[in-house]
């Protein structure tokens, strides 16, 4: 069975290496880009640290997965872009599976998972980006029932945006 739970201090090398593992995949079968990069371990400690974003997804009692989960809207994120814009939403950011994870379920489960913990907070809505072409897992959140809002490029890295409005 998958959960998910607020990281701890002492998982964040584990989610380092987890994270290590996954960009390495990304980048072995699409080549070198902006999935090749890996948040270092004293970022992964601010997150934690500074306001709890930080969460494991944790499958037969070990972590499998990572993500962060926020209340504050990435600034680059266009309010019109979604279905209610005023609407309060969780921000959802990197997600990883650990590689030999992968393709079991782990992460539609754990998108159920967060999307329970969104509406108990009294959340209306689920909001993220995807890396555009083939390294990017667009065509998953859309089979997770995510809907596709916007396409662009951040940076020069080409991003998908995806919400889906929880129902109470």
């Amino acid at each position: 069975m998958v959960s998910i739970r607020k990281a701890r201090l002492s998982e964040v090398p584990e989610i380092h290496a987890l994270r290590t593992a996954a960009a390495k995949t990304l980048t072995e079968r699409h080549g070198h880009g902006h999935w090749s990069r890996v948040t270092v371990i004293n970022t992964l400690q601010r997150a934690l640290s500074r306001d709890g974003t930080l969460y494991v997804i944790i499958d037969d009692g070990a972590v499998a997965g990572t993500f962060t989960l926020s209340s504050h809207r990435p600034e680059f994120y266009d309010r019109k872009w979604f279905a209610q814009p005023d609407a309060q939403a969780f921000y959802f950011r990197s997600m990883a599976i650990h590689p030999d994870k992968q393709n079991r379920g782990i992460g539609r489960a754990a998108m159920v998972e967060v999307e329970k913990l969104a509406t108990a907070r009294g959340w209306k809505a689920l909001r993220f980006d995807a890396y555009g072409g083939p390294a990017g897992a667009g065509g998953f959140y859309t089979r997770c029932g995510y809907t596709k809002v916007h396409s662009g490029e951040f940076n020069g890295v080409p991003l998908e945006y995806f919400e889906k409005v929880l129902q109470p």
